[in-house]
């Protein structure tokens, strides 16, 4: 059903002139040039360089993490680590 919920999204996206050209865009962008759902490749991009890298260096500026140590890990054993948010803008999870 969520598919099925973005396709039509983005069918109404196509649909309004105001937003028809960001949407055919957009469009063409994931048909023709994304290959991460492929090859897995990340987007420099959004991993640091140009404008979204220095948000992220003032976002881990402002909200420094910690990691506090608490007992000694195997390194064969298999783990899920959790987080729980709390508040209306849950992203105490990221950070460097």
């Amino acid at each position: 059903p969520l598919i099925a919920i973005c396709w039509a999204c983005m069918g109404a996206a196509l649909v309004f002139p105001l937003t028809t050209a960001p949407a055919l865009t957009y469009l063409i962008f994931v048909v023709a040039f994304d290959t991460s759902p492929v090859d897995g490749r990340r987007s420099p991009w959004l991993r640091g360089r140009g404008a979204a890298g220095n948000w992220w260096r003032r976002y881990c500026d402002f909200f420094p993490i910690t990691l506090v140590k608490t007992a000694a890990l195997d390194p064969r054993g298999t783990y899920v680590f959790g987080y729980h948010p709390h508040g209306i803008i849950s992203v105490g999870a990221f950070g460097c």
